[in-house]
């Protein structure tokens, strides 16, 4: 037991030095993360539940549908456009798969921060047209793809204890690096 909790200690001040040295949302994902995972602590562990790490999976996927059906109404590029139209495609697959493993919609610190962050994006991106929008939504999901495959990574994966959730998290995270890959360079064809 008390190696554990030194475990913890340890583990909890690592993460809070990495939050220190990153801005926006993967900070605020790390941060909450940290809290999840010393509430799991009292159940002797240090690494966050399966039901967490679904739900926290399905709360990214969410948030991908969302930001992409704003984005399939206002995008003026065909580019963005179909890049929208695959994060619909693959995040509602995603969850399917995750449904059909019982892992639902769960509230903890970290789909709250998930979520707080894409309906502030969804805000921000409502409020512009054309390219500006083109750039601002691709934008987003760079930064989301990357605070996604950092959470998958560094959370999800080692915690996932079910075999079905690990194949299904890392399929989940060979996807989100295709992802990245292509808003990269959509990015960068947007002139950005």
């Amino acid at each position: 037991m008390k190696t554990n909790l030194r475990m913890l200690l340890l583990t909890s001040l690592f993460l809070a030095a990495l939050a220190g040295c990153r801005t926006g949302t993967d900070a605020r994902v790390q941060a909450a993360t940290t809290d999840l995972t010393m509430a799991s602590a009292g159940q002797g562990t240090n690494q966050i539940t399966d039901a967490d790490a679904g739900a926290i999976a399905r709360t990214i996927n969410d948030g991908e549908i969302q930001m992409a059906q704003v984005a399939l109404q206002q995008a003026s590029s065909p580019r963005v456009r179909e890049f929208a139209q695959l994060m619909i495609d693959h995040h509602t697959q995603a969850n399917a798969m995750l449904q059909q493993q019982g892992f639902g919609m769960m509230k903890n610190p970290v789909t709250d921060v998930l979520n707080a962050d894409v309906n502030r994006r969804m805000n921000m991106l409502r409020g512009k047209t054309g390219m500006d929008f083109d750039r601002a939504y691709i934008g987003s999901q760079v930064d989301l793809h990357q605070t996604a495959l950092d959470t998958m990574r560094n959370t999800l994966l080692p915690s996932a204890k079910q075999e079905g959730l690990r194949t299904t998290l890392n399929n989940m995270r060979e996807t989100v690096e295709m992802h990245l890959n292509q808003a990269l360079q959509i990015r960068s064809q947007l002139g950005e």
